[in-house]
C-alpha cells in the first residue's frame, strides 16, 4: 500500500481551478454584464454583418411575471445568441403594453381602497395614475426579466404609452381612414358590464360551466296570417308561439319571432297553456321537458306562419310583433321558433332591419340595458308600469333575472330548465359578457381579408399548425371593433357634431388633430378646448370630442412601426421583421392584430416567420394559480422558493436549460422534481467541461491525424454529427433536440466511452507522449464544439468555461469582463467535413458490440465474486467471420483500452493453461472469453501487466525513468 501511495504523485490527474460547484446564484452574476447589455451593444456595432430582427411582443405592464414569461424570453434569447454565433447582428428591443382596461381597473381599485371617490375622478386623473402604475410595473418586470441573463437592449425599449409610439399609432390609424377601413356604426358588440366597455373576440374567454336559467315561453298570437287562419280554422282557442331562451333578461327587448320556412311546424295542445306552435321534430323532446302529453292537432309548413303577429310577454299592450323568416333557425334545440332581440344578438340584428325601421318603439327596445348592465328607464315605454318599476336599475345578469322570471311565471312561462353551458366571459374581470347594441368604431376587414390571407401564405410557421389557426381567425372576421369606453388609452380622435350626433373622422381632420397632439401630448385631448382640434373648414359648427379610446390590440398591433423607423438595408418587398414569437393564444391576438394593421397600411405581413409556444403548467399538468399554491416563476427557480429544501436556488442556467429541454410547441410542465432533474443534467455538463479543462491548454494543440486511433477518428466523426445535427435543430427552433443530442453525446460518447477509454493514457503516459498529446488535442476540439453548441442555452457556464480555458486561476472582477466577449465573438462555421468518417463509425459500432458482451461477462464475474474490476481479467476473442476478424485485427492495439481490461488476445492460447475460472459467450459466430489475468497489478497505473517480482509495468517504468 505504501508503494502505491509513493507513485500516486506521479499520476497526471486533471488539474484546473475551474470550480467543481457552480455556486450559480452568486457566480453567474460575474458574467451577466458580459453576456447581456454589453454583448448586445458590441454585436449591434458590427455593421458589416447581416441583420436578424426578432420583434418582441409586448407583455402587459401589470404585476409580476410568471414562468410563461420566462420561457418566452429564454426561447427568444437562445435564438438571438445563436444568430450572433452564426454571424448576424441581432435587433432585439423589448417592449411593454401599457394602456388598457386591466391597468385602469387596477388603479381604480387601489384608489377605492384608499377611500377616494372614484366616481368623481376626471379622465386626466385616471390617466396620470394609470401611467404611473404602468411605469412602476415596467421597472418591476424589467428587473425580473433581467434575472434570466438575456442579451437585450433595455435602454431603448418601447412602451406603448411613449409619446412617439402613440403618434406613430395614430398615423397608422390615419392611413386606415384614408383607405376607408374605419367606420362608426350602431351594432351589436360583445359588451362587458363589469368593465363597462365593448370587447373584441380576442378579449373573451369561454366558461364551460356557466349556469343559465333557460325558459320556455308562450307568445300569444294576436293576428293569424291568411294561410295560418285557413290551417287552423277548426281551432278557435288561443294559439301561442312556443319559444326557448337562455337569456330571459332579453325578453323586454323582443321585436320578432324567427322561424324557418323550410321546417315543418305543428299545433299541439298544452294542458294549461292551450294551443302551442312548435317544430314537428321537437315534439317528443318537448313532451319530456314540459311534462305534458302535447297531443298533436295538425301540421303545416313554416311559411304558413309568416305574416302572423303576436303580443310580446309583459308588454303594456301597445304593440304587437311579427313572425319573420331566418336562415339561422334550426330544430336542433329549443322549439324551432326563436325569440329575436336585435339589441342583444348578432344574427337577430342581421335579420331585423325592416322590423326595427317599422317599430315606433325601436329606440326604447334597443336601449333596455344601461352601460352598467342594468335595466334602463326605457322599460317604461314597453312593459307594464308595475313591471317596469320593479325591474328598473336591477342587474340583468343578477337579481333582474330573478325578477323577470317571476313575472314570466305569472303570464307566459311553460317550463324553466337550469342549464350549464359554454358562455363568453371578460378575460380580465372573469365576469360574463353580453351582446349589446352600442355605437362603436369598426375596422372593416372584409375588404382586406383576401390580402391578409395571401400574406399568411408567405409566412413560415413553427409549429406548422399555427398557419391554419391564424387563417381561421382572419377568415372568420368581417370587422374589428376597435373602440373602448375607457380613459386610459390612445384616443380615437373623432369630433361629434353637437347638433346631429354625427362623427367627423376624415384624413384631413385627423391630420389636424395629430399635429396638435404631436406638440402637446395625448393628454391634451382630454384637457384642451375642442376648438383647437377642429379643422378650419369645420369651425362654423359646434363640436364635441369623442371620448372612446382604441383597443389595446391596436396599440400592440402597430408596434412594427418601431422597426420601420430603423435605417436598415432590407428588401422593401419583404416583411419588416424576421420573426414574431409568442404564446399560442396570440394567433387571435397580437399575431392577428399586427397582420391586419400591416396589411391595411403596408400591404404585406409584418413578419417572415411566426413561432409559438404553449402554456406552462405545474408538474402534474395543472394550470398554475395562487389559490392552489402551485405557482412557480423563473425567479423561484433562480433564487429559490420560500422553502429552500423543496425549491432550492438553482441559478439562471438551470431555468434556461429547462426552457430549452421542453417541447415548447405544446403545453409544458415545471415543478420541483422536473427542475431537480434538469439541475442534475447541468451538473453532468459542468463536470464534462471540468474534466476537459483539466487537460486542455490555453492554446489548442493541433490535431495530429497520423497518431489517431479508431477512437479519435470515431470521436471526431461524432463531433461532426453533433454539430451538423445541432445546427439544423437551431435553424428549426428545436432546442429540445439540441439538449437531447448533447446529453446523449456527453453521457454515452464521452463519459460512457471515450473518457473511460483514455483515462489510462491521460493519467499514466508521459506528459509529451504522442498518444497522450493526441487525446488532449481531441479534447480541445470537444471543448470548442460543446461551447458553440451550448452557449446559446447556457451562456453563463460557457463564458465561465472560456474564461478558465484562457488560463485564469480565479474568478474575475466583473469590470474587467464587460467589454470582452470570448464565446460570442467566435463564429460558428459549418462543421469540419474532414471529420466525417462513416467507416470509423461502422467499425467502432462493431467493436462496441464486443465491449458490451465483455462488460456483461465482467458483471457476471463480479456477481459470482470472481473479479472486482475489469483490469483484473484478460479477454480472448475468436471471430470466425472474416470482416469481424479484420476489424478486430486492424484495431487490436486499442482493444484493451476500449474494453478497459488487462489484455486482449485474438488467438486461442496454444499453451496448456490452468485457470481458476473462465466465463464465455458466443455471438454471431464469435466466441468471447474472460478469465483472470496471468500478470500482477502495476503499483502506479493498476493495470495487470507486471511479471513476478516487478513493481511497475514497462510503460510506467519508462515514464518514470524519463521524467
Amino acid at each position: 500500500m505504501g508503494r502505491e501511495q509513493t507513485y500516486s504523485s506521479t499520476i497526471l490527474l486533471p488539474r484546473t481551478p475551474f470550480p467543481l460547484r457552480a455556486d450559480a446564484v452568486r457566480r453567474e452574476k460575474l458574467w451577466s454584464k458580459q453576456i447581456g447589455n454589453a454583448l448586445y451593444e458590441w454585436q449591434w456595432s458590427q455593421k458589416e454583418r447581416p441583420v436578424f430582427i426578432l420583434h418582441d411582443g409586448p407583455p402587459y405592464a401589470n404585476g409580476n411575471l410568471h414562468a410563461g414569461h420566462g420561457l418566452n424570453k429564454v426561447i427568444k434569447d437562445i435564438i438571438n445568441r445563436y444568430k450572433v454565433l452564426r454571424g448576424f447582428r441581432v435587433h432585439y428591443v423589448p417592449g411593454w403594453d401599457c394602456h388598457g382596461l386591466p391597468i385602469e381597473m387596477k388603479v381604480l381599485e387601489l384608489m377605492k381602497k384608499a377611500k377616494k371617490d372614484i366616481s368623481a375622478l376626471s379622465a386626466i386623473e385616471i390617466r396620470n395614475a394609470a401611467r404611473e402604475h404602468a411605469r412602476q410595473n415596467v421597472q418591476l418586470q424589467l428587473a425580473e426579466f433581467n434575472e434570466l441573463g438575456i442579451m437585450v437592449d433595455w435602454d431603448n425599449r418601447y412602451q406603448t404609452y411613449d409619446h412617439h409610439f402613440e403618434i406613430s399609432q395614430l398615423k397608422v390609424f390615419q392611413k386606415m381612414i384614408d383607405r376607408g377601413l374605419i367606420t362608426r356604426a350602431r351594432k351589436p358588440v360583445y359588451y362587458s358590464p363589469s368593465s363597462m366597455t365593448a370587447l373584441a373576440e380576442s378579449e373573451l374567454e369561454y366558461n364551460e360551466t356557466h349556469k343559465s336559467r333557460s325558459v320556455y315561453l308562450a307568445f300569444p298570437v294576436v293576428q293569424r296570417s291568411p294561410e295560418l287562419s285557413e290551417r287552423l280554422q277548426n281551432f278557435n282557442g288561443q294559439v301561442s308561439l312556443a319559444i326557448w331562451t337562455t337569456t330571459p333578461w332579453t325578453i323586454p327587448a323582443n321585436m320578432a319571432v324567427a322561424i324557418s320556412p323550410d321546417l315543418e311546424y305543428s299545433l299541439v295542445h298544452h294542458s294549461s297553456k292551450g294551443y302551442l306552435v312548435v317544430a314537428s321534430s321537437r315534439i317528443d323532446e318537448l313532451r319530456t321537458t314540459f311534462c305534458d302529453p302535447l297531443p298533436l292537432k295538425c301540421s303545416f309548413p313554416g311559411s304558413t306562419l309568416l305574416g302572423s303577429r303576436y303580443r310580446p310577454p309583459l308588454s303594456n299592450g301597445a304593440r304587437s310583433c311579427p313572425v319573420i323568416s331566418s336562415p339561422y333557425v334550426s330544430a336542433d334545440t329549443g322549439t324551432g321558433l326563436v325569440h329575436s332581440a336585435p339589441a342583444h344578438g348578432f344574427e337577430d340584428w342581421s335579420i331585423c332591419h325592416a322590423v326595427i325601421a317599422e317599430d315606433s318603439l325601436s329606440e326604447a327596445l334597443l336601449t333596455t340595458v344601461t352601460d352598467q348592465g342594468r335595466f334602463s328607464n326605457s322599460l317604461r315605454q314597453i312593459l307594464r308600469p308595475d313591471i317596469a318599476e320593479e325591474l328598473n336599475g336591477k342587474s340583468v345578469m343578477g337579481d333582474g333575472v330573478k325578477s323577470i322570471t317571476h313575472y314570466l311565471r305569472e303570464e307566459s312561462l311553460i317550463a324553466e330548465v337550469p342549464i350549464t353551458h359554454k358562455y363568453p366571459y371578460d378575460w380580465r374581470t372573469k365576469q360574463p359578457v353580453m351582446i349589446r347594441v352600442t355605437p362603436q368604431w369598426f375596422a372593416n376587414l372584409e375588404s382586406i381579408k383576401d390580402q391578409a390571407l395571401s400574406a399568411v401564405e408567405t409566412v413560415q410557421f413553427t409549429p406548422e399548425s399555427g398557419r391554419a389557426r391564424l387563417e381561421s381567425f382572419v377568415r372568420s372576421r368581417t370587422e374589428w371593433c376597435i373602440s373602448r369606453q375607457r380613459a386610459w388609452g390612445v384616443p380615437i380622435p373623432a369630433l361629434i357634431n353637437a347638433s346631429t350626433g354625427e362623427a367627423l373622422l376624415t384624413s384631413q381632420s385627423i391630420a389636424h388633430i395629430i399635429s396638435v397632439l404631436e406638440q402637446k401630448g395625448l393628454d391634451y385631448w382630454w384637457i384642451g378646448p375642442v376648438e383647437e382640434f377642429v379643422p378650419p373648414e369645420h369651425q362654423e359648427q359646434t363640436w364635441l370630442k369623442g371620448m372612446d379610446t382604441m383597443d389595446v390590440w391596436f396599440d400592440s398591433g402597430t408596434s412594427w412601426t418601431t422597426i420601420r423607423e430603423l435605417v436598415l438595408p432590407r428588401n422593401e418587398a419583404l416583411p419588416l421583421t424576421d420573426l414574431y414569437l409568442e404564446g399560442s393564444d396570440q394567433h387571435r391576438g397580437w399575431f392577428q392584430s399586427s397582420l391586419l394593421t400591416s396589411v391595411s397600411t403596408e400591404g404585406k405581413s409584418p413578419y417572415c416567420k411566426v413561432l409559438t409556444h404553449g402554456f406552462v403548467l405545474d408538474g402534474s399538468g395543472q394550470k398554475m394559480s395562487k389559490s392552489l399554491g402551485n405557482v412557480i416563476s423563473h425567479l423561484t427557480v433562480i433564487n429559490g422558493g420560500d422553502n429552500k429544501k423543496q425549491l432550492p436556488a438553482y441559478g439562471r442556467d438551470v431555468f434556461r436549460l429547462w426552457a430549452a429541454s421542453v417541447d415548447y410547441t405544446g403545453d409544458v410542465l415545471i415543478g420541483p422534481s422536473i427542475i431537480g432533474q434538469v439541475s442534475e443534467n447541468l451538473k453532468k455538463i459542468r463536470n464534462t467541461f471540468r474534466f476537459l479543462l483539466g487537460y486542455v491548454t490555453p492554446y489548442p494543440l493541433p490535431l495530429q491525424y497520423e497518431h489517431h486511433t479508431l477512437m479519435e477518428s470515431f470521436v471526431l466523426h461524432e463531433i461532426w454529427k453533433l454539430e451538423t445535427a445541432c445546427l439544423k435543430h437551431y435553424d428549426d427552433f428545436a432546442f429540445n433536440k439540441v439538449v437531447q443530442d448533447v446529453n446523449r453525446f456527453v453521457n454515452s460518447t464521452l463519459s460512457g466511452l471515450y473518457f473511460d477509454s483514455v483515462k489510462d493514457v491521460l493519467y499514466s503516459n508521459g506528459v509529451f507522449d504522442n498518444r497522450r498529446q493526441t487525446v488532449i488535442a481531441v479534447f480541445s476540439q470537444l471543448l470548442e464544439t460543446l461551447l458553440k453548441v451550448l452557449s446559446p442555452i447556457l451562456p453563463h457556464l460557457c463564458e465561465e468555461v472560456r474564461y478558465y480555458r484562457a488560463g485564469h486561476e480565479c474568478d474575475p472582477d466583473t469590470d474587467t469582463l464587460s467589454k470582452q466577449f470570448p464565446v460570442f465573438s467566435h463564429h460558428w462555421d459549418s462543421p469540419n467535413a474532414a471529420w466525417e468518417n462513416v467507416l470509423a463509425e461502422r467499425e467502432m459500432n462493431n467493436l462496441l458490440n464486443y465491449r458490451h458482451i465483455v462488460h456483461s461477462l465482467i458483471e457476471e464475474a463480479r456477481q459470482q465474486k470472481l473479479a472486482v474490476n475489469a483490469t483484473e481479467v484478460e479477454v480472448e476473442i475468436l471471430a470466425t467471420e472474416s470482416e469481424e476478424a479484420h476489424v478486430l485485427s486492424k484495431h487490436v492495439g486499442i482493444l484493451a483500452q476500449l474494453l478497459m481490461t488487462s489484455s486482449v488476445s485474438l488467438e486461442v492460447s496454444q499453451e496448456p493453461v490452468s485457470r481458476r475460472w473462465e466465463l464465455a459467450k458466443s455471438d454471431n459466430g464469435s466466441t468471447i472469453k474472460i478469465y483472470p489475468s496471468r500478470f500482477l497489478r502495476c503499483h502506479r497505473c493498476w493495470r495487470h501487466d507486471c511479471r513476478e517480482g516487478e513493481v511497475l509495468c514497462s510503460r510506467c517504468d519508462s515514464v518514470l525513468s524519463n521524467r
